[in-house]
């Protein structure tokens, strides 16, 4: 596994990758929010500087801010490895992300689906590609087959998908009004279809964001 041009280290007894843009698999168990942070022993670089993996990417508050990052060149080898396999920013559908998650089989898949077990997570990244080396079982979305030696690449693509939120207010309030809003000066042509994907975009982002939020109060 290649996650953004770095090796990330599989564990001794992963059976399957899994790659997620939300966190939600398996008819709605949350892989990434409820997973388990990669262990590791705290080493020191050259300049003895100690690496712990307590750095990761920072949280973009705007969806203009995803294109122009990028993982700082002047970082070592073993700080770009920590940065990636940090894995404590929460799993969003709008920062451009790739959650990446290790199952040990389908045994361990059905006790995470009753809450039994828990994912390893790997890391985050913005593409990975993997290259197997024998015959594997792969799906997307549900969809089985069983590839050949290859290389697989997988990324985000470009054009992002408006993602459906409960909204926070019981009757919907104005976030059910804003959005009828938009999608008819779509229809209306008011705004071309480019202006409404990304409105829509960073409205998505500001109702999960909100969404969060509340769910943090509540258990704060």
């Amino acid at each position: 596994l290649v996650a953004d041009g770095i090796e990330i280290p599989l564990p001794p007894d992963s059976q399957g990758i899994i790659f997620l843009n939300i966190d939600s698999y398996s008819g709605g168990v949350p892989m990434w929010s409820n997973g388990l942070r990669p262990r590791r022993k705290a080493r020191s670089n050259s300049e003895g500087h100690i690496l712990n993996g307590s750095k990761s990417f920072p949280r973009n508050d705007s969806i203009d801010d995803l294109a122009d990052y990028e993982v700082p060149k002047e970082l070592s080898f073993e700080e770009k490895v920590a940065k990636l396999t940090a894995c404590d920013k929460q799993s969003s559908c709008q920062d451009g992300l790739l959650d990446v998650v290790s199952v040990r089989g389908a045994f361990h898949l059905g006790q995470i689906r009753v809450g039994l077990g828990n994912a390893d997570l790997l890391c985050q990244c913005r593409e990975a590609t993997i290259t197997l080396k024998k015959n594997f079982a792969v799906q997307i979305d549900g969809e089985p087959w069983r590839q050949t030696q290859s290389t697989l690449s997988i990324r985000r693509k470009p054009d992002r998908a408006t993602m459906l939120h409960r909204s926070v207010a019981d009757n919907g309030g104005v976030e059910s009004e804003v959005t009828k809003l938009l999608n008819w000066a779509n229809e209306k042509e008011v705004i071309d279809r480019n202006q409404y994907a990304e409105i829509m975009g960073e409205f998505s982002r500001r109702a999960e964001f909100k969404k969060v939020k509340k769910q943090q109060d509540k258990t704060w």
